[in-house]
């Protein structure tokens, strides 16, 4: 719908967003992801990130190409691989997590991960529902906050 928007409308012609999401289905959850936001996986003070990010920098860094502190410096850190809305079709990455109770999902964007540390964010969860979300999006803007800030908390009970 994105792609064929903007194939009607040229003032809209090259955009594109990225999209996480969750579904909660009986005793799992299915997540989906494109672009640079990013999904992960709390449970206590274990932090996992479910989802890879869709960037130049990404595949550079996993195909051994360039250090993490060059990552830190390049001029290609914004720029992205996948998105939804660039091309007529997109791949997708999906999984499945089994749920259990106190799990929790950080759905996010660049606009909050690119501004935390994993260790910043299983306290900040620890305060849970809209007080984590708030926070989040307020160390961000302490932190800098020059891009949209997303963040959505899924709790398990």
């Amino acid at each position: 719908m994105v792609y064929s928007m903007a194939e009607l409308d040229r003032g809209k012609s090259g955009m594109g967003t990225t999209i996480s999401a969750i579904l909660v289905l009986g005793e799992f959850a299915v997540f989906a992801q494109v672009g640079d936001s990013r999904i992960y996986r709390v449970l206590g003070n274990r932090v996992e990130q479910l989802t890879e990010d869709h960037t130049l920098i990404a595949w550079q860094l996993k195909q051994g190409l360039i250090t993490p502190q060059e990552a830190q410096r390049s001029p290609h850190r914004n720029v992205i691989t996948r998105a939804v809305g660039n091309r007529e079709y997109v791949q997708v990455d999906t999984g499945l997590v089994p749920l259990q109770s106190g799990l929790r999902f950080l759905l996010c964007s660049d606009g909050l991960h690119g501004y935390l540390a994993d260790s910043d964010i299983a306290p900040i969860i620890a305060l849970g529902g809209e007080r984590a979300v708030t926070r989040f999006i307020d160390l961000a803007n302490e932190r800098g906050g020059k891009d949209n800030i997303t963040a959505v908390l899924v709790e398990i009970d």
